[in-house]
């Protein structure tokens, strides 16, 4: 095996067998100041604690094609959008959601796909962590923090509980839609198609093959909207007062992968949730942002993520 080279201060570095070493955040336990719910967007929320622990990240340029997300929970597919800026919501859900919509059911082999919603990130971390040491110093931990950011924790976006709930919000057994899956145990889930929206140089997006990830080590954590009269720029994907969330705890055997240098014409598809009870099937797929130091002048990352409904009217679970 390649040398790899010196690591600095931060932790990261890679080497020659295209493999990153970096340091992800898993869930801590309470006990020892982590925490089980938060509100999202707020100073609070970027002030919790982490397990945080060195990784191998393994490159996936040049094996993306390995990956199926029935089997690994992810999966990269190359397809342009007509779309490039993603700076009008209403453009994009014009041009972007049927985009996403006819690739998940090119990809998967869906029925029915359905947009709930998206969020774009183009903000630097790094200036709300110097901002918590200046001007949020002294701030509640409900001040809201402006900006959308890479999240860098591991977490899958639902829990269970709550993917039942977006789909709840959506549809319900008054709709022939939800009727249909509600009443024939159809299966259905929630898939995110996360996109760059230029060549990806820092803060890059890690998955964990969902293989090597057992049940007993993800923990639910609540989000909870901030307080009304101080709004944020995030919105929690379902209507009611709060999200569930898995977290991670770390074990050994987990298996990451990244690929660098994402562009444009590239995506990655994210199984958050599955109803299917297939043996062999990956019905979830934690995931993370990590710092990214090869490219230090690597601007912001930018990039956007489209969470989708995605049916299969025609199997059980």
């Amino acid at each position: 095996m390649a040398a790899a080279v010196a690591a600095p201060t931060n932790g990261f570095h890679s080497d020659k067998d295209n493999v990153v070493h970096a340091k992800l955040n898993y869930y801590l336990d309470p006990s020892l100041g982590g925490t089980d719910s938060f509100a999202i967007g707020t100073a609070g929320a970027y002030r919790r604690k982490f397990d945080q622990r060195p990784v191998d990240i393994k490159d996936a340029r040049g094996i993306q094609d390995k990956f199926d997300i029935d089997t690994h929970g992810f999966q990269y597919h190359k397809r342009p959008s007509t779309e490039k800026d993603f700076t009008d919501d209403e453009q994009v859900k014009r041009v972007a959601y049927p985009e996403a919509i006819q690739l998940l059911k090119d990809v998967t082999g869906a029925t029915n796909v359905y947009v709930f919603s998206h969020i774009t990130r183009r903000n630097d971390p790094a200036k709300v962590q110097a901002a918590l040491k200046t001007d949020l110093k002294k701030s509640d931990d409900n001040t809201v923090v402006e900006g959308i950011f890479p999240a860098s924790y591991i977490h899958i976006d639902q829990t269970p509980a709550c993917a039942l709930q977006v789909f709840q919000d959506h549809f319900d057994d008054s709709s022939d839609l939800g009727r249909h899956v509600l009443q024939n145990n159809g299966r259905w889930g929630i898939i995110n198609l996360w996109r760059p929206i230029s060549r990806i140089k820092r803060d890059p997006l890690a998955v964990c093959d969902a293989r090597t990830i057992t049940d007993d080590n993800l923990l639910p954590i609540r989000i909870l909207q901030p307080p009304k009269d101080r709004p944020t720029q995030y919105a929690t994907t379902t209507k009611g007062e709060y999200m569930e969330i898995y977290s991670a705890r770390y074990s050994e055997g987990q298996q990451w992968y990244y690929c660098s240098e994402m562009e444009p014409d590239e995506t990655l598809l994210i199984r958050c949730y599955d109803s299917s009870t297939k043996e062999g099937r990956a019905t979830r797929c934690p995931h993370s942002a990590f710092e990214w130091r090869d490219n230090p002048d690597g601007g912001v990352r930018e990039s956007i993520e489209i969470r989708c409904l995605v049916f299969w009217e025609n199997e059980k679970n």
